[in-house]
């Protein structure tokens, strides 16, 4: 079985259209130091340090929020799958 201990997640781009501060796409590091992949609760702590990172990758500010809320959700939904699809491509292959 294959370990990897990786100490940085290079996120997937996060689509920029959902904020006009994020003009292209957006490269989000999420620390994955100390983190064996191979077991399932170091797993769920990175999927909640990935949601973490693209929700605040995502956010826009205040006043932004009601009239771009379909992009703030399609920008989390992009950016989490992209991720998602980094972190499985991580994950040790089953034996």
């Amino acid at each position: 079985m294959r370990k990897f201990i990786l100490p940085l997640l290079a996120a997937a781009a996060v689509a920029g259209a959902a904020s006009p501060a994020l003009a292209g796409e957006v490269t989000i590091r999420v620390r994955m130091a100390g983190l064996d992949l191979s077991n399932p609760s170091a797993v769920d702590t990175a999927k909640d340090r990935i949601d973490t990172a693209v929700s605040r990758a995502c956010r826009m500010p205040a006043m932004f929020r009601f009239y771009g809320k379909q992009a703030v959700d399609d920008c989390v939904a992009d950016g989490k799958a992209k991720a998602m699809n980094e972190l499985e491509a991580m994950l040790p292959a089953a034996d």
